[in-house]
């Protein structure tokens, strides 16, 4: 915790190093993290904006480098709540180990990590675009298959225990700033 005087928000950053893209497991901890933060409908969304009003917007993300990657939970909230912001954020993650994720809920993720990766090839800008990411990451279109089959074929069970190998709480950075 770095303090700011005078900060009327601090800035949250929870992350660790995860696999790269060419790992097996990756494209079930995409999915995993689209459930925990990856798009508006996402669990620390509806938790920490829907239910609690902590924040404007808060995401989960994997960058994505060669080697590895990392994934980064950020947001920003009011100076004095920042700690009840951090403690719903582990909790969702802690849900994710617990509790199997409702069918209806992980239907709705995979309807949109589909139309996302649709969008990877609409026309020549995003086919450019995905085939510098391709470059850059070492990956072929063979990525895209086992994407796509992981998001067709994933299961509750399947997700959770990604979440327990590789969302142990113990083994994630907190910064906050503000």
């Amino acid at each position: 915790y770095f303090e700011k005087k005078n900060a009327v928000q601090s800035a949250i950053k929870i992350g660790k190093i995860v696999i790269s893209k060419k790992h097996e497991d990756y494209p079930m901890l995409n999915i995993l993290n689209t459930v925990l933060g990856g798009y508006f409908g996402s669990r620390l969304m509806s938790n920490l904006r829907e239910d609690k009003g902590y924040t404007y917007g808060i995401n989960a993300n994997i960058v994505n480098n060669l080697a590895s990657s990392y994934l980064v939970i950020s947001t920003e909230v009011r100076k004095e709540i920042y700690k009840n912001a951090v403690s719903e954020i582990l909790k969702e993650i802690t849900r994710l180990q617990n509790d199997l994720i409702p069918e209806k809920e992980l239907s709705l993720v995979k309807n949109y990590m589909m139309t996302s990766i649709l969008g990877f090839f609409n026309g020549p800008f995003s086919i450019s675009l995905t085939l510098k990411h391709m470059l850059t990451l070492g990956i072929d279109y063979e990525y895209y298959n086992r994407s796509t089959d992981a998001i067709i074929n994933c299961t509750p069970s399947q997700l959770r225990d990604i979440a327990i190998k590789y969302l142990d709480i113990e083994t994630l950075t907190e910064v906050v700033y503000g």
